[in-house]
């Protein structure tokens, strides 16, 4: 697969997530897509922080949205497939209804989507005080992998969710997939 396919299909699933929330009734959306860098973290959380400080978003839901961005935007640049260099990504970001509306998009394997969709499973089935206990059980106990995880990006971006992780998944090619993680912060 090169770069233009991927892409387009990133910039698809961004067209997607934007009508959903225009339908909605967001009145603010905004996307990003292309190749994942360190530096593109840091650009694109302090873009969405001023554009939410903009229209007058809750401190609070800020904080939350702040705390997402950061741990998915680092997933996707330390676990997202790489095609040729450097990771590719999707983000929209969508103000609706006093909630701030994430979509985070990478590429994976079939492995990683599995692995990922199970995680979520369970994380989405706890409630609060067992989220808290995991991650801190996590902390103290868990298996850090090769690339340095162990999996608190994804527990503490389910505790700043309001309703835990949607996945989405697109087959590309035999093996590789789009897969989008839909959250809501508010």
């Amino acid at each position: 697969m090169d770069n233009p396919t991927i892409l387009e299909h990133t910039e698809k699933e961004l067209e997607w997530f934007e009508g959903e929330k225009s339908a909605q009734g967001a009145p603010h959306i905004w996307k990003w897509s292309g190749e994942m860098d360190a530096a593109k973290v840091h650009v694109i959380t302090q873009e969405v922080e001023q554009a939410l400080l903009g229209i007058g978003v809750q401190k609070q839901v800020q904080k939350r949205t702040f705390t997402i961005l950061i741990e998915g935007l680092q997933n996707i640049l330390i676990h997202s497939l790489q095609n040729g260099g450097s990771p590719i990504y999707g983000l929209g970001v969508a103000y609706l209804h006093e909630k701030v509306k994430i979509l985070l998009i990478g590429l994976a394997d079939t492995a990683h989507v599995e692995k990922v969709s199970g995680l979520v499973e369970a994380l989405n089935r706890m409630d609060a005080s067992a989220l808290k206990e995991h991650y801190r059980f996590t902390m103290n106990n868990g298996k850090i992998s090769e690339k340095g995880g162990a999996g608190l990006g994804l527990i503490t971006m389910v505790m700043k969710s309001e309703g835990g992780m949607e996945l989405r998944r697109k087959k590309l090619d035999p093996g590789l997939y789009l897969l989008s993680t839909l959250i809501s912060a508010g």
